[in-house]
């Protein structure tokens, strides 16, 4: 079964009244993402002493990873680090458009180990950002307005009240990070 539609137009049709409707792909155009890490909570303790030295590191392709400072001897799953981080990317695309940041902790002698992962789905953000040739700032009134019903389930969001800035939440072990 196929299901289709079809017009055939003149190709001489040009006037005011009747134009022509352009099929043509859209445009594929460059972006970029600005990403501020603040800061964790409930960041688990990885190493035998009781402590991490978290460092947040962020991606949207695979080939473009990149690391925040690092926040040592952190005890409480609390680090704090204010920092910005800025991704070229191009939409629309055929791959999603996935911001994915991970929790690591920083091993000076072996290999850093992972700690936790958050994903947030950018595609929906992108189709506005196209749409309306507008920047749009991921916060609360966006969110509740245009996103909530569109995020993948499991996608949980906290926005703080003072600010813009948001919590990112993730199930591990059924202890909320």
């Amino acid at each position: 079964m196929i299901t289709c539609w079809l017009e055939v137009e003149p190709s001489n049709k040009q006037t005011k009244i009747q134009k022509v409707w352009d099929i043509s792909p859209e445009p594929v155009k460059e972006y970029q993402i600005r990403l501020s890490v603040m800061d964790t909570k409930n960041v688990p303790c990885e190493d035998f002493e009781g402590v991490s030295d978290i460092f947040i590191r962020s991606y949207v392709d695979d080939f473009d990873k990149k690391d925040t400072d690092t926040h040592f001897r952190c005890s409480s799953g609390a680090g704090s680090f204010n920092w910005r981080i800025m991704f070229d990317v191009k939409s629309p695309r055929e791959n999603p458009l996935l911001l994915v940041m991970q929790a690591w902790d920083f091993d000076l002698f072996k290999s850093n180990d992972y700690i936790c992962e958050w994903t947030l789905d950018l595609d929906e953000v992108f189709k506005n950002v196209r749409l309306t040739q507008q920047q749009v700032v991921l916060n609360k009134k966006y969110y509740d307005a245009f996103l909530k019903k569109k995020m993948p389930p499991g996608t949980k969001l906290e926005f703080r009240d003072s600010d813009d800035s948001f919590l990112l939440t993730t199930i591990r072990d059924e202890k909320e990070i």
